[in-house]
């Protein structure tokens, strides 16, 4: 098939299937719209219209897709290793089950694009916008984010463990479940980030500003917090043993359930923080500033508190045996009104006069 017989049968609608198109040469071809199954591309594909083509189980194996219009354009279990989508208009464009290792999609116009269990292996992405894109069991090892914009997108189940993120926004993103491990953050935008139940053991977040973002559950074991701003900041059930939170300003942050076992949080501002129900025993908090503060029902065992300021700061029912708490520095301990309303149990209709 040559050039002009596959044009032909593209205005006339005819999806192309079981076909070798390698040896034509496409460059800005109009594409728009067609329907492909299982064709081999041509390498020569720039600046082609491929707006709104499907394209199934297709080999596009090295094509030159630099400034290409994949506009909403869908791609199913097709292979795309080292092909170069450089600077293209990807708007809402679907990536499933594909291989793309080695791809470039460097610079690509790419908000709500779609990247569904697709093998990314030593891709690039740097400066690209995926704004509120979607990336979805990816597997990103080496790839490149770096400069990219990720506002608003979410990366389900991704590994980025390798992954170069330097410079990235991140902000608004949400990351749930992704394994990230020991990964600098200092030069990455964070703001109201959540990294739900994501793998972050080793993390540094020193210095860097993490104001109001989300680390539910997050494995945030040995991680390095020092210094950094987070204020209203959500560390429910996050595991933090041995974190070091040092000078860190975390202002009204939750703390719910935490795992904070010998955690430094020396000299932290955390007024008005939350750390209820906390395991923190051993944990240091020496010269932080703890005012109104709230350690009810935490375990603070063998807790250092010296030179903290804890005025109003509560210990409710908290486990203090061997904690260092200084004394005359106006925190409260267990209120006993309030306990016998924890206590309370319902009657279950028990005293409830029995008709007759």
């Amino acid at each position: 098939m040559n050039r002009d017989e596959l044009l032909d049968k593209l205005r006339h609608g005819e999806p192309i299937r079981h076909v070798d198109l390698s040896r034509l040469a496409l460059d800005g071809a109009d594409l728009s719209g067609a329907t492909f199954e299982e064709v081999r591309f041509p390498t020569a594909m720039r600046a082609a219209l491929l707006k709104e083509s499907s394209f199934i189980a297709c080999d596009l194996t090295r094509c030159d897709l630099r400034d290409a219009d994949l506009r909403h354009a869908s791609f199913y279990r097709s292979r795309l290793e080292g092909a170069r989508l450089d600077g293209g208009k990807h708007i809402a464009a679907a990536f499933v089950e594909c291989a793309a290792d080695g791809a470039s999609f460097a610079l690509v116009e790419a908000p709500i694009a779609s990247w569904v269990k697709t093998s990314l292996r030593g891709s690039s992405f740097a400066g690209s916008n995926l704004d509120r894109a979607n990336l979805v069991d990816i597997d990103a090892d080496r790839a490149s984010f770096a400069g990219a914009n990720l506002e608003k997108a979410t990366l389900y189940r991704a590994d980025l463990r390798t992954a170069d993120l330097a410079a990235a926004n991140l902000a608004l993103t949400t990351l749930v479940e992704a394994k990230l491990g020991p990964k600098g953050f200092a030069d990455t935008r964070l703001f109201r980030t959540q990294f739900m139940k994501s793998d972050l053991a080793g993390a540094s977040f020193a210095g860097a500003d993490c104001a109001q973002c989300n680390f539910m559950g997050a494995d945030l074991r040995e991680a390095r917090l020092e210094g950094a701003r987070g204020p209203q900041c959500f560390f429910g059930e996050a595991k933090l043993h041995g974190a070091r939170i040092s000078n860190g300003q975390f202002p009204q942050a939750v703390f719910d359930k935490a795992e904070l076992l010998k955690a430094d949080l020396s000299g932290a501002f955390l007024e008005e923080a939350y750390f209820g129900r906390a395991l923190a025993a051993g944990a240091r908090f020496v010269d932080a500033r703890l005012r109104e503060a709230d350690f009810s029902h935490a375990d603070v065992s063998a807790a250092d508190f010296s030179g903290a300021g804890l005025y109003r700061t509560r210990f409710h029912l908290a486990k203090r045996d061997g904690a260092v708490l200084p004394r005359l520095s106006g925190w409260l301990g267990d209120d006993e009104e309030l306990a016998r309303v924890e206590r309370w149990q319902p009657t279950h209709g028990a005293a409830l006069p029995v008709k007759t």
